[in-house]
């Protein structure tokens, strides 16, 4: 959610068409101050929504690409109009995680004081995600005796995998869960559900980060 401020406000139907035409595939230069180079790149506004319209100023929504720069969306805007320049911008969600999944800093603070202080951890436990919940890769259920040997350093062969999601294709990143549906890890699948259905031996899934 952002605010832009125009310099010359045009009319109300010609802001909204500007919001339109700036939607899809569009290509834009990074700012002097940022960490890439300055270079001309194509990038994607899924979405962009006024929300809100006061004087010159326009309260917007915006559902982009990563790695789009949205103080340079809106003085891109601005030289179609005369001038404009980003005034505010708060990132609501990332990927599968948004805003409402967080807390307030005060209420962090004050589930820790009754962990530390009176032994109740139950505030600081519903506010704590496990890492699994922001990762939406298909789905592998491994073994118990599996889950051992990747704590270990192994990889995952295919008669540790109880359960294997049918839309997984190889090459593709998989979160492996326990056979207690613990997070167990993240690796890569090096078959497709096709080819695990017929394998017997060979590697299913190289593993990338195991936390155990």
């Amino acid at each position: 959610v952002g605010i832009i401020k125009f310099r010359n406000m045009p009319p109300e139907s010609a802001v909204r068409a500007l919001f339109e035409k700036f939607k899809g595939r569009i290509t834009q230069t990074p700012p002097k101050i940022s960490a890439v180079r300055k270079v001309p790149r194509k990038r994607v506004i899924h979405s962009l929504k006024i929300l809100e319209i006061k004087g010159n100023i326009v309260l917007f929504e915006a559902t982009v690409e990563a790695g789009t720069y949205i103080r340079t969306l809106c003085e891109d805007m601005g030289k179609e109009t005369g001038g404009a320049r980003m005034e505010e911008l708060r990132r609501i969600k990332v990927g599968d995680i948004s805003e409402s999944q967080s807390c307030t800093m005060q209420e962090l603070i004050d589930a820790v004081w009754l962990w530390k202080n009176k032994g109740d951890e139950s505030e600081l436990r519903r506010m704590l995600r496990r890492p699994d919940e922001f990762i939406s890769f298909p789905k592998v259920i491994v073994k118990e005796n599996a889950v051992r040997e990747l704590k270990n350093g192994a990889q995952l062969a295919v008669p540790g995998v109880l359960q294997f999601d049918d839309k997984i294709k190889k090459g593709e990143r998989v979160v492996l869960y326990s056979e207690k549906n613990e997070f167990v890890g993240v690796g890569v699948s090096q078959l497709d559900y096709a080819a695990f259905a017929n394998a017997k031996k060979g590697i299913a899934v190289r593993s990338e980060r195991i936390h155990l």
